[in-house]
């Protein structure tokens, strides 16, 4: 008892650092300095920030006189601790606990700046309109708010230094069926587990099909149990967490049909057998599902599992989505409808406590979305903010700068040259995540002779500001991959950049490879008038345009 009472009287009592906005996921830790060090208490498991460093490393130490020395990086110190008193060998400096914020990517090159490579033939492996990232640029703009990376490969000397800074690299695996398969599954597991490289990995993904509340519920009329919810799954994370206690498990789980399953009890208590363990829970939704959404696939759901998980999501990091297939909505800033998702896991009750963010995966997430992405996790996940992001920018849900995105009708559009539109039912066009259209398609006959084009003024826009036109275009008649001469022009504008680039559909057999477009482009002061034709010598074909998405651009 008398433990217990220091204790807690160190975890109240201890003179304030600096006030931050504290929300659900950061948490101002109050610090007492002496005799050369400051002590903490951490009350659940996460990363703990040491600020206004001021040597280059930084040595912190368990109740147990445990030591583990990190790398200092822009005065600040970082760690994953689980619950407990500690203290680090430097006084006038400030704690709090972070978001663990995972930054999810597979692909890429280290020692190069380059941005992003784009495959757009054979020699790089990937499907069409996979963005690879590279270390460099990802170290310099991307990755400072976040704690973990999970890679491909975690042999690497700039993985290194990573790691020296207390960051963790994880290592993506399989849920198997059967659980101990060779290449993917445990024994898989155990392989990573060994390797002192390697501080967790992130088997991906457990599933419970669609409308099942129990994995053994056999009412739907067949009999697949799910993947990953069974005795010997749950069996083999206890057994992984007791043989590795100093890595973490991150069980992903994916969860936009099985919202209500009560499994997630038995795999939320298999996870946490070690503290350092947690539930990657995929919380997706595009576009399409921002009027109503958020409610049903957060608060509602994040309550199911908040009872089942011990009354708390303090064991869950929260993964939105990211990928550029959740863009969907022309009508929609997907900027926007992102930060009210990371609003609502900051700020509402339901989500008090929850670990961290997360992201899948870093190779189908459009550059802008990527940078925005970075700067919410930062927002919300390191600073502690309260208020949404997007609001400082002046960006809205709705931007309202094009009408008739899905190409609703004609009496928006001025259309010429034989433009015409086409009913989406007509296309033939197989529908996984594309097309995003839900009405019509632009249809146009290029090489002709006609110069078919559709025109219309945006509305909305203030001179000086960047913004974005973005869609995406394919030949209906055939599938293959083609430089398609299509030309969108904006008049009474500077043209900044345009990104041209192919893209597929990963989850259809044989989908046809789009081409996409974007114009990053300045409003001037008069009237911009978007021109969607056909390009200087554009070869005979029959085109069809999928919708058309106007908003801020974001640069930063």
């Amino acid at each position: 008892m008398l433990k217990k009472t220091a204790l807690l009287a160190l975890a109240v009592g201890m003179t304030a650092g600096a006030v931050y906005a504290d929300n659900n996921i950061v948490k101002t830790l109050q610090v007492r300095s002496a005799k050369g060090k400051t002590e903490f208490f951490m009350k659940n498991t996460g990363f703990v920030q040491i600020s206004n460093v001021k040597t280059p490393e930084l040595t912190f130490t368990d109740a147990k006189g445990k030591s583990q020395t990190v790398k200092v990086r822009n005065n600040k110190a970082l760690l994953k601790l689980v619950p407990g008193k500690y203290s680090v060998n430097a006084v006038g400096v400030k704690a709090k606990k972070i978001g663990e914020n995972n930054f999810y990517s597979v692909v890429g090159k280290f020692g190069t700046d380059e941005m992003a490579t784009i495959p757009t033939d054979g020699r790089t492996s990937g499907h069409p309109g996979m963005f690879l990232y590279n270390w460099n640029y990802l170290r310099k703009n991307i990755l400072e708010p976040f704690c973990t990376i999970t890679l491909g490969s975690a042999h690497a000397p700039e993985i290194d230094e990573w790691r020296a800074e207390g960051r963790l690299v994880f290592r993506n695996c399989s849920v198997t069926i059967p659980f101990d398969e060779p290449k993917r599954g445990v024994p898989f597991w155990h392989q990573l587990g060994e390797n002192p490289l390697i501080d967790g990995i992130g088997p991906d993904e457990f599933i419970v099909p669609a409308g099942r509340k129990d994995p053994k519920d056999a009412a739907l009329g067949y009999n697949n149990p799910g993947r990953g919810f069974s005795p010997e799954h749950f069996a083999a994370i206890k057994e992984w967490n007791k043989k590795y206690p100093e890595k973490s498990f991150y069980a992903w789980v994916g969860i936009p049909w099985n919202g209500d399953c009560t499994a997630i009890a038995s795999l939320h208590e298999a996870v946490i057998s070690n503290p350092r363990g947690a539930i990657l829970w995929e919380s997706y939704l595009n576009g399409k599902d921002a009027d109503k959404g958020i409610q049903s696939r957060y608060l509602d759901r994040g309550a199911i599992f908040k009872a089942a998980s011990g009354g708390s999501l303090k064991n869950y990091i929260m993964a939105p989505a990211t990928y550029e297939y959740m863009d969907n909505n022309g009508a929609v800033d997907f900027k926007v409808f992102l930060d009210q998702q990371f609003h609502t896991v900051a700020t509402n009750p339901v989500f008090a406590d929850v670990r961290g963010f997360s992201m899948w995966v870093a190779y189908y997430t459009e550059p802008e979305i990527l940078r925005w992405f970075s700067k919410l996790v930062q927002h919300y996940g390191v600073d502690g903010e309260k208020t949404l992001l997007s609001s400082k920018y002046g960006y809205k849900l709705y931007p309202g700068i094009l009408k008739a995105h899905n190409w609703e009708n004609a009496k928006d559009w001025k259309l010429s040259g034989g433009a015409s539109l086409m009913a989406k039912k007509d296309a033939n066009i197989k529908q996984g995540y594309i097309p995003y259209t839900s009405v019509n398609f632009l249809r146009m006959e290029l090489g002709a002779g006609k110069k078919p084009a559709a025109t219309q003024v945006l509305t909305g826009l203030k001179p000086g500001k960047l913004y974005s036109i973005k869609t995406q275009f394919c030949t209906p008649d055939n599938p293959a991959k083609s430089d398609i001469n299509v030309d969108i022009k904006l008049e009474n504008a500077e043209i900044i950049d345009v990104e041209k680039r192919f893209l597929e559909d990963f989850t259809r057999r044989a989908p046809h490879i789009w081409n996409v477009r974007k114009v990053i482009f300045r409003a001037g002061k008069k009237p911009v008038k978007l021109v969607i034709t056909e390009g200087e010598g554009a070869a005979a074909s029959t085109v069809i345009v999928d919708s058309v998405q106007a908003a801020p651009y974001f640069t930063e």
